[in-house]
């Protein structure tokens, strides 16, 4: 099964949430059709066993943070533990790796919420009990349990359904893992304090519109708040984003807090174009084009 990326069109950061240290954020989330792939199988115990197919630096960087020695760690292997006295049968899980690490796409979070969407259908968890436990694996899994475009806000476990257009384009993992602590410190001095936002800065009834009708350069006033102190550490994706635009990106953006920069485009001919020449400018990077999941 499919373990889909997502990317942020805007994302708002806000201050910490008292209790746990979680950052309140608003953003809009929406799944690609590009991303990991899940085997699940019976089995006497719980296991889980990973297949690496990224490529060049991205295989390197995912072996470098992955949980093979500490397979306990791996949100796919917590999802198992914390699901464990619920289910009648032990798991084999085989993770084949193809979304990149440390990229703002959610992979992990996508894994474990996928993984844990298929169990609750499987054996009828309730649906509190499903977000519930989501929720205790990461701030973004919830949204994994259903993929429809949300406007995302609390600490990820808010979503409301929001209008998405079809859409397409090119994402690029630009040979850089940008870690999300880092990336959370840096922001400091520049968080939004109370209260917890509701909806997403630059969320007009004009680009509520733009985005129901695929007209990606209408979203031009949503903005991701990493993208500022990100790029001041790491020029070169500032360059990178520019050059998108460059080469007929529509709308394009930092997502999550990093380090994939994607484009927007609304045809499949200016798709392949952007990605060719993308592909042309920087031959050492990572790139593949996309799809939303909106249905």
């Amino acid at each position: 099964m499919l373990a889909p990326a997502k990317l942020n069109l805007g994302l708002e950061v806000a201050h910490r949430r008292p209790a746990d240290g979680f950052h309140y954020i608003a953003s809009i989330f929406v799944a690609i059709d590009f991303g990991d792939l899940l085997r699940v199988s019976p089995a006497p115990t719980d296991a889980l066993s990973t297949t690496n197919e990224l490529q060049g630096a991205a295989a390197a960087d995912f072996e470098s943070v992955s949980e093979r020695g500490a397979p306990e760690k791996n949100l796919v292997m917590r999802c198992l533990t914390a699901t464990r006295a619920l289910r009648p049968e032990g798991l084999h899980v085989e993770l084949i790796k193809r979304t990149p690490t440390g990229a703002g796409l959610g992979g992990g979070s996508s894994d474990a919420g996928t993984l844990l969407a298929w169990m609750a259908s499987r054996y009828g968890f309730a649906p509190e009990q499903t977000h519930a436990l989501a929720a205790s694996l990461g701030a973004d899994a919830p949204f994994f349990l259903h993929r429809r475009p949300s406007l995302v806000t609390g600490i990820g476990d808010i979503m409301k359904p929001i209008r998405v257009g079809r859409g397409r384009g090119v994402f690029c993992y630009p040979a850089l893992a940008v870690s999300t602590p880092e990336a959370y410190a840096s922001m400091k001095r520049a968080l939004r304090a109370d209260p917890p936002p509701e909806t997403l800065l630059g969320l007009t009834e004009a680009v509520q519109a733009a985005l129901a009708n695929s007209d990606w350069p209408g979203l031009a006033p949503l903005v991701n708040d990493f993208e500022a102190p990100v790029f001041a550490k790491h020029p070169a994706l500032a360059k990178l984003k520019a050059s998108f635009f460059d080469a007929g990106a529509e709308y394009a953006s930092l997502s999550g807090s990093g380090s994939c920069v994607y484009g927007l485009v609304s045809s499949p001919a200016a798709q392949e174009r952007l990605l060719g020449e993308l592909q042309s400018a920087y031959p050492d990077y990572l790139f593949q084009g996309f799809q939303f999941l909106i249905d």
